[in-house]
């Protein structure tokens, strides 16, 4: 089950009915594509600044086990805590993009690790603004992570090369005849 919540503005709403959300059973595949693309790309100004969202998933595995566990979590009870979550998370963390005071305050909060960061489930390393903050920290550990021996190591491609072995020789070991028994 995906869970989600959008939020902006009141002052956006009319704009926001403009912008074809509907029912996701109205919409077309390529329009919901394009609105996702459109909340999620800086260029688009539009509903990039204005309409911050989150989304939580719960697998069918986690279901269950919640649910088989010896003191029952029901499919009800879980998913009101997964709505409450998202409203909590968002009024903690913002929109989850730098640019968002909240976001930024918790980045640079107790939610950092010292040495691994945060959570690889909530903060985008690629962004910029991540490896900034953990780069230039004062409280972060420098750690460097250069392997200096490499000395006698085969190369990865040297595992794919020809070595005259047929296929099935490299898993099996090589064919035996009959004649050699």
């Amino acid at each position: 089950m995906v869970y989600a919540a959008a939020y902006c503005p009141v002052s956006y709403k009319d704009t926001l009915k403009t912008l074809s959300f509907a029912d996701s059973k109205v919409l077309t595949p390529q329009i919901r594509s394009d609105l996702l693309e459109q909340l999620c790309s800086p260029s688009s100004d539009h509903l990039f600044n204005s309409v911050g969202w989150s989304a939580r998933i719960m697998t069918a595995s986690d279901i269950s086990a919640a649910m088989l566990s010896p003191i029952a979590y029901n499919l009800n009870a879980q998913a009101h805590d997964t709505t409450i979550a998202l409203i909590r998370n968002e009024e903690v963390w913002g929109s989850g993009y730098p640019s968002d005071p909240r976001t930024a305050k918790w980045l640079k909060g107790e939610s950092m690790d010292k040495v691994f960061g945060w959570s690889s489930d909530e903060v985008r390393y690629s962004w910029s603004t991540t490896r900034e903050l953990l780069e230039k920290s004062k409280d972060c550990v420098k750690v460097d992570w250069h392997d200096d021996d490499t000395q006698g190591m085969a190369s990865i491609t040297s595992f794919f090369g020809d070595t005259g072995k047929t296929a099935s020789s490299r898993w099996y070991g090589p064919n035996v005849l009959a004649s050699e028994f």
